[in-house]
């Protein structure tokens, strides 16, 4: 079967317009992770409301760097293709990528204020 130069052609473009779907992604991913940033901007009025000092304003800024380096870490080196990528491989082949999203979301969604009572809840038995 011969493949003329011009298929050659469309199928490398095609190629090339997937990476840059992917490049795009990435970057979607990255600014959403930059929300956390956001937090200077809750930090006064939350701890007004609170009447947080400085230091302890700080901690939930402090405690997600710290988790997100110690996670980084880990899921560069070891977790993500040893637990992680397996995990959501199998969603994916039983669910699909959509419900795998949605899963993934609906997990978040209950693990974060989850983890945010227990932590509200050490705090306040000091």
């Amino acid at each position: 079967m011969n493949i003329s130069p011009k298929d050659e052609d469309k199928n490398l473009i095609s190629k090339v317009a997937n990476l840059w779907r992917f490049v795009l992604l990435g970057i979607g991913i990255i600014i959403c992770m930059g929300t956390v940033y956001s937090w200077s901007v809750f930090r006064t009025p939350i701890s007004q409301m609170y009447s947080l000092d400085a230091n302890a304003g700080g901690l939930p800024y402090l405690a997600f760097l710290i988790l997100y380096t110690v996670f980084m870490l880990l899921s560069g080196f070891g977790l993500s293709p040893l637990i992680t990528a397996p995990v959501i491989k199998v969603l994916i082949n039983h669910v699909g990528v959509n419900s795998t999203f949605i899963a993934m979301g609906i997990f978040f969604l209950i693990a974060v204020p989850l983890l945010g009572f227990i932590f509200s809840q050490t705090r306040s038995s000091r």
